[in-house]
């Protein structure tokens, strides 16, 4: 909250490709946190998984969503 920026580096350390971003953060806690995050659960979760996992993680649960002003990448 203090200072909104923010880097996101996601990288593949096998082949040595990656992509950072750069950017400002916001903090979203309003009442959509819980079906986004249901909605990103459901892509890597069977569905008898996705409420379960969410009981696990929802407490005190915010996103943040990088608005990006710049990227770095290398792909080879």
């Amino acid at each position: 909250r203090r200072d909104p920026r923010m880097s996101l580096c996601i990288d593949d350390p096998i082949g040595g490709d990656y992509v950072t971003a750069y950017g400002r953060a916001e903090i979203i806690e309003d009442a959509t946190v819980k079906e986004r995050t249901l909605a990103l659960i459901r892509k890597y979760r069977v569905e008898e998984d996705v409420l379960p996992h969410w009981e696990r993680i929802k407490e005190d649960r915010v996103i943040l969503a990088l608005r990006p002003d710049s990227l770095v990448w290398r792909a080879w």
